[in-house]
């Protein structure tokens, strides 16, 4: 079993109603600055937020951001599928519903897990409450210094679980 991080991140700049996870313009705030490193997470989540303070639609928000960090106007945007974006945000919903309801189990298995940057300070209490809700201890824990949205192509993680998929055979 490979556990690949878990998304925590939290700005003392944003509204704590507004650390939500699933919320659309988290997601794209996220999204956005991971795939445009020039464009800082922290600052897209004051506009966004300040902007639905004022009373803009989301959607107009993400329209907004996406033509900022692209330099498109909003009726050029090509490359950013913002009606997917959309879709995913009513995916992560349902999973945080379905997720509220899940209690972990016992396994006869060891998770090989590996942990981003924005991570480490739960990092501790997220293995000991994984650890007691299977029964089993980390058969690896890596820590790897990337953030949650471009771990999966860090090098040390691709390398790491290369070597545990190859122990497989």
């Amino acid at each position: 079993m490979g556990l690949v991080d878990r998304l925590v991140q939290t700005d003392s700049d944003v509204p704590p109603d507004s650390e939500d996870e699933t919320d659309v313009l988290m997601i794209t705030c996220n999204l956005l600055s991971a795939r445009y490193p020039a464009f800082a997470r922290k600052d897209l989540l004051i506009e966004a937020f300040g902007l639905r303070k004022r009373g803009h639609a989301d959607r107009d928000i993400v329209r907004a951001l996406v033509g900022r960090v692209t330099g498109a106007s909003p009726d050029v945007q090509e490359g950013f599928d913002l009606e997917g974006l959309l879709v995913m945000h009513q995916v992560l919903q349902n999973m945080n519903r379905i997720a509220a309801r899940f209690a972990l189990k016992p396994l006869h298995v060891a998770p090989h897990c590996w942990w981003s940057s924005d991570a480490q300070r739960f990092k501790e209490s997220a293995v000991r409450e994984l650890e007691a809700g299977i029964g089993q201890r980390s058969a690896l824990a890596v820590d790897v210094a990337s953030n949650h949205m471009q771990i999966v192509y860090d090098e040390v993680f691709v390398t790491t679980l290369a070597d545990v998929l190859r122990r497989l055979e």
